[in-house]
């Protein structure tokens, strides 16, 4: 049975190519179709416009030269010259002062001369009339207004008494009298009787006036004395002295 089984199988091996031949022979393939023909070539773009012309740029003229710059000469300046000497200052020149009693004036008995104050220089004392009694004076003045025709006589003693009188003026000849009144106590009770100064002019600044009674005229004289009384006198303010 085995030996039937296999010559069966080799049977049948060895009918299989034949059954293979026959079953799977496959018929030759188609023709290839005919290739499609090839694309025609895509259309040239135009030609591009040509660019108007451009006009040619004006030639550039040259840049002229430069000028030299030739270098200054140095100048070395010169030494100032020395300066002169300052001038020397002129002298001043003097100065006319208005003279407090001028001549011109004394001769014509112009009395506009005396305006301002006066101060007594000598014998700056008084005394008593009944005691004799000597009183120093600390200030002795003269005033007069313009015209110098009138004014104030004022006494200050040094105990601190005051007194204060009129005074009027005239000429007699080259002698100007002033005519002192009575000085009655502003402070204190110190009074000084009314007297009269007959000035003589010593010099453009002083005079000498002494003292007269002015009752009679005679001379006054200190207590045992026997000159009269003399009084300097000496400006002090006025319009010559202005500016001073």
């Amino acid at each position: 049975m085995r030996s039937a089984l296999l010559g069966t199988l080799l049977g049948a091996l060895f009918a299989l190519p034949f059954v293979w031949r026959g079953v799977c022979v496959l018929p030759p393939p188609p023709p290839k179709p005919p290739a499609p023909p090839p694309p025609r070539p895509a259309p040239l773009p135009p030609p591009p416009k040509p660019l108007p012309a451009v006009p040619p740029k004006p030639p550039v003229p040259p840049a002229p030269p430069k000028p030299v710059v030739k270098p200054k000469p140095v100048v070395v300046p010169k030494p100032p010259a020395p300066k002169p000497p300052p001038p020397k200052p002129l002298p001043p020149k003097p100065v006319s002062k208005p003279e407090p009693l001028p001549l011109d004036k004394w001769r014509q008995h112009d009395t506009s001369f005396l305006d301002g104050c006066w101060n007594r220089r000598t014998h700056m004392v008084t005394h008593d009339v009944d005691t004799g009694e000597a009183s120093a004076v600390g200030s002795w003045r003269l005033c007069f207004n313009t015209r110098g025709q009138t004014g104030t006589e004022t006494l200050i003693w040094k105990n601190g008494g005051i007194c204060q009188g009129p005074l009027k003026t005239h000429f007699e000849g080259n002698i100007l009298v002033i005519d002192a009144g009575f000085c009655p106590a502003k402070v204190g009770d110190r009074n000084f009787l009314p007297a009269q100064f007959r000035c003589t002019r010593l010099d453009a600044q002083h005079a000498s006036c002494p003292s007269v009674n002015k009752e009679d005229g005679s001379p006054i004289h200190f207590p045992g004395g026997h000159d009269p009384v003399e009084g300097l006198f000496e400006r002090i303010s006025g319009p010559h002295l202005k500016g001073r």
